[in-house]
Parts: C-alpha cells; sequence; structure tokens
C-alpha cells in the first residue's frame, strides 16, 4: 500500500515525528529515532493504535505534535541539566 508524507518535525538530535496517509483514507503516526550505527533510523510506531485506527488527519497531526513538543522540551531540560552538573 503507498503512503503519502503529511507532515514531518524533526528535534535537535535528528529525531523526526511523522504523519503519513495511506491509500485506504487512514493515517499513521512514527517517529524515526537516529542511532551511532551510521545513518540508519529506527523506526518507532510509538502509539500502538495509531497504524490501523486514525481517520482524521487533525488527530494525527495532533499526536504528532504533542509528541514532537513533548520530546523537545525533554531534550532541552536535559541539555540544562547536562550543564548544570558540570
Amino acid at each position: 500500500m503507498e503512503s503519502k508524507m503529511i507532515q514531518e518535525n524533526q528535534a535537535k538530535d535528528g529525531t523526526e515525528f511523522i504523519v503519513e496517509e495511506y491509500e485506504d483514507g487512514l493515517y499513521t503516526v512514527y517517529t524515526k529515532f537516529p542511532y551511532t550505527s551510521g545513518s540508519e533510523k529506527y523506526k518507532n510506531n510509538f502509539v500502538g493504535y495509531s497504524a490501523t485506527d486514525l481517520t482524521d488527519l487533525a488527530v494525527a497531526k495532533g499526536i504528532a505534535m504533542f509528541a514532537y513538543f513533548n520530546y523537545s522540551r525533554a531534550l532541552k531540560q536535559y541539555a540544562t541539566e547536562k550543564e548544570n552538573v558540570k
């Protein structure tokens, strides 16, 4: 089944939060996490039901943006805590 990328947000560490639409009108939300094994990325469908049950584009985009903002905030918080340890 063919898919079309609808939205992609990329965090500072290279992690991507993606929404795709499939031919049958369903949307999927997933994340690609970069690893040190070269340019390969690990794909994680972080919300189990989002691969098959999302029929509303606004919901799919909302899930992706919520995950992206929380992940970015965690990265920023981690960087701040790391600086305070020095």
